[in-house]
């Protein structure tokens, strides 16, 4: 064999190196890019999830604060009945008091209420997570 032959015998061998090579680092990159693709469209989803429930969360947040409004003028009417401002009726003032605790119990159940929704929805895309 001479020597030209032998550097292409060699030259070949690398070649065929390189594009072994060369097709692993592909089929890798084309996984990862996969992944990414995935990964994008799933949060594309969660991000118009939140948007949609921004809506409710909003309308939520807006009656507890009209509820929170109507406990506090109820207790501050309440407490400048008993402190003498006004007449003390017994029967009209525990009527209000039962209005004002009616309330306050109302606005914790649409608190715990939120907040069990968020729980259930953070429990449902967990186990959706280890689904996948």
């Amino acid at each position: 064999m001479q020597l030209w032959e032998i550097i292409v015998l060699i030259s070949g061998i690398a070649f065929v190196a390189l594009v072994i090579f060369a097709i692993n680092a592909i089929k890798k990159l084309s996984s990862t890019v996969e992944k990414i693709d995935q990964l994008v469209s799933d949060n594309t989803e969660a991000i118009n999830s939140i948007i949609k429930n921004a809506d409710g969360i909003t309308q939520d947040t807006k009656d507890i604060v009209g509820k929170v409004d109507n406990v506090v003028g109820g207790a501050s009417k309440l407490a400048s009945k008993f402190n003498g401002e006004e007449g003390i009726d017994s029967f009209s003032s525990a009527k209000k008091l039962y209005e004002v605790f009616g309330i306050v119990f109302a606005g914790y159940k649409i608190i715990k209420g939120y907040y069990d929704r968020r729980k259930l929805k953070k429990l449902i895309k967990e186990t959706k997570k280890l689904k996948k």
